[in-house]
């Protein structure tokens, strides 16, 4: 696999800093969120299957000759940050949401007007004009 299949970015530090020096200076709202159970999310660009554990059928013998099919991405795989960063951004820039990035400036940082949001691996936040702002992009 190359890198740009597995490398999931993170959020400059540099971003990171000047989104709080402006929430502090504007008296902007701001929440932290932890995704919880996030690698596991994301939907798998192809279908992977697997064999049942020895004994997993043990219960339903008509199963001992099938393969589970994975649907969604598995901890332990190394493509799951990037697969879950690629979820989150399609997620951000939807139409629902109306999120827009820069890939050449911070891919992490997510700007709309009113309202940003930067990822770091599995937590994320958000940082609004007021409350309403970030509880819409919460809820």
């Amino acid at each position: 696999r190359t890198t740009a299949e597995t490398f999931a970015p993170v959020v400059d530090w540099g971003t990171l800093r000047m989104l709080f020096a402006l929430t502090v200076q504007f008296g902007f709202h701001s929440q932290q969120i932890d995704f919880k159970n996030a690698f596991v999310q994301s939907d798998l660009p192809e279908p992977i299957y697997l064999e049942l554990p020895p004994g997993g059928y043990k219960d339903n013998p008509a199963l001992q000759n099938k393969l589970l099919r994975v649907k969604k991405s598995l901890y332990g795989d190394r493509r799951a940050p990037k697969l879950w960063y690629d979820h989150v951004r399609r997620t951000l820039t939807s139409d629902k949401y109306g999120f827009k990035t820069n890939d050449h400036l911070d891919p992490c940082l997510f700007l709309r007007p009113g309202c940003a949001v930067v990822v770091y691996v599995d937590d994320a936040i958000v940082v609004g004009k007021d409350k309403k702002t970030v509880e819409s992009v919460i809820a």
